[in-house]
């Protein structure tokens, strides 16, 4: 794709010029016929600088669009149905409650991809995270707290559990016992 040449902007003539065209009608009112020469070349050079930033600014936009979407490291583009999850060594069930670690609690909790669910009563459905404030879109990875069934992206509630006090950032439940009991019970299901 071929980026356009530059081409004169016309709309920094209309912010500029009316703008010069005040200030030049009162130094002629006020006697100084000189200065509007100034004036003209001033307001004529603000012009062609408005323009070129304006210009190189859609350039840049030309040729983003050109080189395609932007990839960032954060939002991969296919995400898992599930995370596999390993289960922990009996040693690690040891001190379940409310004195729990918070990357204990943060590997508890299981994650999914989120799939809208059918809307019921003029609901339709669609999510927001809490923390990040972003909608929750099919197939992200979502975790939802056990306690309160309130849902977040995975990266989002796995950084607030680690660095706050292990509660729900939208009512303050505390997760860490309810995550306890949700593996204990995990733990009591799984064959001998």
């Amino acid at each position: 794709m071929m980026i356009p040449r530059a081409e004169f902007n016309y709309r920094a003539l209309v912010v500029v010029l009316p703008a010069g065209a005040v200030v030049g009608v009162m130094l002629y009112l006020a006697g100084a016929r000189w200065v509007l020469l100034l004036l003209a070349a001033v307001t004529v050079l603000l012009c062609l600088q408005l323009s070129a930033r304006d210009n190189a600014v859609d350039g840049a936009a030309a040729a983003a669009a050109a080189a395609g979407p932007a990839q960032t490291a954060d939002l991969p583009l296919q995400q898992p149905a599930a995370l596999p999850r390993e289960a922990p060594a009996e040693g690690d069930l040891r001190g379940l409650g409310a004195s729990s670690s918070p990357v204990f609690v943060v590997a508890v909790l299981p994650a999914y991809a989120w799939r809208k669910k059918a809307a019921v009563d003029g609901d339709d459905g669609d999510g927001e995270c809490a923390i990040c404030l972003g909608e929750v879109r099919r197939g992200q990875v979502v975790k939802q707290l056990p306690a309160c069934t309130h849902l977040f992206h995975a990266r989002c509630i796995d950084k607030w559990l680690i660095t706050s006090q292990g509660t729900c950032p939208v009512c303050r439940t505390p997760v860490d016992s309810a995550a306890a009991a949700l593996q204990a019970v995990r733990v009591a299901d799984q064959p001998p």
